[in-house]
């Protein structure tokens, strides 16, 4: 069983190094605060909701993985041979120092999603099954691995000033995560976590969070976007050990009274998006927008600023549509 879970573990690590979450937008390099093509607005900047069109989602099954493929396969036939020397710790290590230190995640959504926007309001609910691994290092890796259920509700309205629009927007998030594990420490302690699965330190956990935005427009070629990401978001979490699930191998019942509130640090995502005519193209292509995000502008201010290798910036994107 340990080996089973260690091979597991080591796949979907390695995987994950290549991955990029799930969803349209991450398709585009990541969520861009100025795109408001789907029902992801939503989450993206909720002031972006009084220019988006009618959109829905019934059901979504997608797992999304990028990189090189084959090193996932020679991971799995090394794995599957009994007598093979395949040692899952010295694989993901080799693959981090290539790298020089990762900032990555992998996401399993649905097939349970559903979703609208329409006149300004926006309603999204999805479920993930997430591995989240920062790992600048062979001997620094924080690794989380779980499943998470979200319900975002949002609206946003548009102020017109002829052939210029401000638009301003709030959302709220309900967030649900059901057994997740966080790992910090070594590669190497990492492994010797999960082979240990009686004191893997699972949690769960629910919380809210509050966020705003704005979205200028400047006759529909140059928008302008900003989102005060939760400004206010509580979290209440319960530590469930794996020698407190009952016989069924049911979790325990949640207590907000057994759990730890913790306030999470809000975030400041500002981004650009330029629409570039197409008629040139004589419609092969039907749209063309090029994005430059930044998820955080905070990072700057603060005096312990993050290192390069986990510094998570958004480059420059175009997205053909």
């Amino acid at each position: 069983m340990k080996k089973i879970l260690t091979v597991l573990f080591c796949l979907i690590i390695s995987v994950s190094l290549f991955a990029q979450t799930d969803v349209r937008s991450y398709g585009m390099g990541g969520y861009h605060v100025t795109d408001y093509s789907d029902v992801y607005t939503t989450l993206k900047n909720p002031a972006s909701l009084a220019y988006a069109k009618k959109h829905s989602l019934y059901t979504n099954i997608q797992l999304d993985i990028s990189g090189p493929l084959d090193k996932y396969v020679e991971i799995a036939d090394a794995a599957s041979k009994e007598e093979s020397d395949f040692d899952p710790m010295t694989v993901v290590s080799d693959i981090v120092t290539e790298q020089n230190g990762l900032n990555t995640s992998l996401r399993a959504t649905g097939p349970l999603a559903f979703g609208f926007t329409n006149n300004g309001f926006g309603l999204l609910f999805t479920e993930d099954i997430y591995v989240d691994a920062v790992i600048p290092s062979v001997t620094m890796a924080n690794v989380n691995v779980g499943l998470k259920a979200d319900l975002a509700f949002g609206y946003g309205m548009k102020l017109d000033f002829g052939v210029s629009d401000l638009a301003l927007g709030v959302s709220a998030k309900g967030t649900a995560k059901v057994m997740n594990v966080g790992i910090n420490g070594s590669i190497s302690q990492v492994f010797d976590a999960v082979e240990n699965i009686e004191t893997l330190p699972i949690t769960t956990s629910l919380g809210y969070s509050i966020s705003v935005g704005a979205h200028y427009s400047f006759a529909n070629f140059l928008h302008l976007g900003v989102v005060w990401n939760d400004v206010f978001a509580p979290t209440y979490t319960m530590a469930c050990p794996f020698y407190s699930f009952d016989e069924e191998g049911e979790l325990p019942e949640f207590s907000l009274k057994d759990a730890e509130r913790v306030i999470k640090p809000s975030s400041l995502a500002v981004g650009v998006g330029i629409k570039i005519p197409t008629g040139f193209t004589f419609g092969v292509i039907s749209s063309w927008t090029a994005y430059v995000d930044h998820e955080n502008v905070f990072e700057f201010f603060k005096e312990d600023n993050l290192t390069e290798e986990l510094r998570h910036t958004r480059n420059f994107n175009n997205s053909l549509n």
